[in-house]
C-alpha cells in the first residue's frame, strides 16, 4: 500500500484527531467554571462544592478546570472515543467503511449553536453530557455485540461494568434515569435471545440503581422539589398542566426541530429506500402518507431553524399546540417506515435509538427552565438514528460518490468548527490582557471586546447578570471571573464596562 492510500485509510481518524485537539485547546473558562475552581478554598463559596448529586461528573469538573493540561488530554481522548465509538454504531453493520466516520463527524458539528456552546465549548457541561453519554454509548456497544453475536465477555469484566454505570450516573439527572432503563432492558432482551443471563448486565443494574440511590440522596433534590433550587434556579413539578406548559415552551423547541441536517438526511434516506422498493410501498397502506410527514416536517424544521419561528399570539399557545403535535406524528412516521423497510437487527437498533430519544427528553416536561445543554443526548441518539436510516439506505448509491462528498463535508465543517474555537479562544485572551492594561491605567471607561462568535460559546462579559449577586451571599460572576484573571475588585468596574468588537478594538489600537 502506497503512502497516499495509508493517508486516505486512516484520514478520518486524523481528522477525529485534529478536531478533538484543536477543540481542547480552543477551550476557555466560563460561567460556573470559574466557581468550580474557586468553590473549594473560598469559604462564601461552600454552597457550590456539592450543589448536587453529580458527585463524578463534579469531580472531574474540579480537577480539569485547575489543570490545563489535564485537561486537554481528557477532553481530547474522551472526544475522540467518543465519535469513533459513535461512527462505528452509527453503521453498525459497515457498510461504509470510512464514510461512517465523515457522517458522525458532520452530524456533530452541525448540532444547534447553543447546545454546541454549552457542551462542546463549556467545560462544566462537556463532563456532565458528553462524557456521560459517553459512558452509556460503550454499554450499548457491549449490549448489541452481545444480542447480535454469540460474543461471550470474559468474566474478569465484570467490575468494569459496574463502575462504568456508576460513573456515567453521577454526571447528569436524565441520563441517571435512562441507564436504569436501558439496563433493565438489556438483561430481559438478551435473556430473550441467548437463553442466559450476564453477570455484566447484572453488575451494569447495580451500579445504575447505586448511582440513582447515592444521587438522589443528595438534599438537593428534595429542596428543589420542595421550594425550588436556590443554587441553580431549578424547579420540579409532577403535574400534567405543568408537563404541557414545558413541553410547548422547551421540549417541543429542542427535540427535534431545531436539528434540521439530521431531519433533511432522514428524510432524503426513506426517499431512496421509497422509490426502490416500490413492492413494499404498494403493501403497506401509510407508506405515502409517512413519506409526506417526513417530508414537510423537515421542510418546517428547516424553516423555523433557519428562517424564523412561529410566533405565539394567543393564550392558548395553538401554534405550540400544533408543533407538537406535528412532531408527536413524525415520530410516528419514523417508527412505521422503520417498521416496513428493515430487517428485524436493523429495525431493533432504530426503534432503541427513536425510544431513547424519548426518554432522555421526557424527564424535562417536569423540571423547568430547560436550557439547550439538556437536550445534547438527545440529539446524539438522533445521529444514531439518522446513521441506521442512512447507511440502510445507501445500498441505492455509490459508496464512492458518497465518500467524496462526505469527506470534503466534514473536512470543511471540522475547519469552520476549528476556526470559531480558535478565534474565540484568541480573542478572549486578548481581552482579558487589553482590561487589565485598561485597570492599570486608571481608565474611566473600561472596554470590553465581544468574542467574534458569541452564539458558539458563553460570552461572560455579555452576560446581564455577570455582576448581579445573584450567587449565594450575593456575590456574583463577575468578581470570580476578574478574580481568575488577574484583577482585584473586578465589582469596583460594574458601571465602567463598554462593550466593543474585535474590529473597533483593531481600529483602537493598530489605527
Amino acid at each position: 500500500m502506497d503512502r497516499s492510500k495509508k493517508i486516505l485509510q486512516y484520514f478520518p481518524i486524523i481528522l477525529i484527531f485534529c478536531y478533538s485537539l484543536c477543540s481542547a485547546f480552543a477551550l476557555f473558562m466560563s460561567g460556573d467554571d470559574y466557581i468550580w475552581y474557586y468553590a473549594d478554598s473560598t469559604e462564601s463559596l461552600s454552597g457550590y462544592r456539592v450543589p448536587n448529586g453529580r458527585y463524578f461528573s463534579n469531580f472531574i469538573t474540579k480537577i480539569i478546570v485547575r489543570n490545563a493540561p489535564v485537561r486537554t488530554i481528557f477532553y481530547t481522548v474522551s472526544l475522540v472515543a467518543f465519535l469513533i465509538i459513535f461512527s462505528r454504531l452509527a453503521d453498525y453493520k459497515n457498510k461504509s467503511g470510512r464514510v461512517r466516520y465523515y457522517f458522525v463527524i458532520l452530524c456533530f458539528t452541525l448540532i444547534p449553536a447553543s447546545t454546541y456552546a454549552e457542551v462542546l465549548n463549556w467545560i462544566s457541561g462537556y463532563t456532565n453530557y458528553l462524557f456521560s453519554t459517553l459512558l452509556t454509548v460503550i454499554y450499548i456497544c457491549f449490549f448489541f455485540r452481545t444480542v447480535f453475536s454469540d460474543y461471550t465477555p470474559k468474566i474478569c469484566l465484570v467490575p468494569l461494568f459496574f463502575g462504568l454505570s456508576l460513573a456515567g450516573g453521577l454526571c447528569v439527572e436524565h441520563v441517571t434515569i435512562y441507564n436504569i432503563i436501558l439496563a433493565i432492558s438489556s438483561i430481559v432482551i438478551i435473556y430473550k435471545k441467548r437463553k442466559r443471563v450476564f453477570p455484566h448486565s447484572i453488575f451494569y443494574l447495580v451500579g445504575a440503581v447505586t448511582a440513582a440511590v447515592i444521587m438522589f440522596s443528595n438534599s438537593m433534590y428534595n429542596t428543589i422539589s420542595e421550594s425550588g433550587d436556590s443554587l441553580g434556579n431549578r424547579s420540579f413539578e409532577i403535574h400534567f398542566a405543568d408537563a404541557f406548559m414545558n413541553a410547548f415552551l422547551y421540549v417541543v423547541m429542542h427535540y427535534a426541530r431545531d436539528y434540521w441536517i439530521v431531519n433533511i438526511i432522514i428524510t432524503l434516506s426513506f426517499v431512496m429506500i421509497y422509490y426502490n422498493n416500490p413492492e413494499t410501498v404498494k403493501k403497506s397502506k401509510y407508506a405515502t402518507l409517512c413519506m409526506l410527514i417526513c417530508c414537510c416536517f423537515t421542510m418546517y424544521s428547516v424553516f423555523t431553524s433557519c428562517f424564523s419561528d412561529f410566533r405565539v399570539m394567543s393564550l392558548s399557545m395553538t401554534v405550540r399546540a400544533l408543533e407538537t403535535a406535528f412532531a408527536f406524528i413524525y415520530v410516528v412516521a419514523i417508527a412505521y417506515n422503520i417498521w416496513i423497510y428493515f430487517d428485524v437487527r436493523t429495525r431493533f437498533r432504530a426503534y432503541l435509538y427513536l425510544l431513547s430519544t424519548l426518554l432522555v427528553s421526557g424527564p424535562f416536561l417536569f423540571v423547568s427552565p430547560v436550557t439547550a445543554r439538556c437536550f445534547f443526548v438527545n440529539y446524539m441518539f438522533w445521529i444514531l438514528l439518522c446513521g441506521e436510516i442512512f447507511f440502510s439506505a445507501a445500498e441505492y448509491i455509490k459508496i464512492e460518490m458518497a465518500e467524496k462528498f462526505f469527506t470534503a463535508m466534514s473536512a470543511c465543517a471540522v475547519a469552520l468548527m476549528m476556526n470559531i474555537g480558535i478565534s474565540n479562544k484568541c480573542c478572549d485572551v486578548i481581552r482579558f490582557n487589553y482590561i487589565k492594561e485598561q485597570v492599570d491605567s486608571n481608565a474611566k471607561i473600561i472596554q470590553c471586546i465581544k468574542l467574534p462568535y458569541e452564539e458558539y460559546v458563553h460570552d461572560d462579559l455579555c452576560l446581564d447578570y455577570f455582576f448581579d449577586g445573584i450567587l449565594d451571599h450575593e456575590q456574583s460572576y463577575g468578581k470570580y471571573t476578574f478574580m481568575y484573571h488577574g484583577i482585584e475588585n473586578g465589582e469596583d468596574y460594574k458601571d465602567k464596562l463598554s462593550l466593543i468588537d474585535i474590529y473597533d478594538y483593531r481600529i483602537l489600537t493598530d489605527g
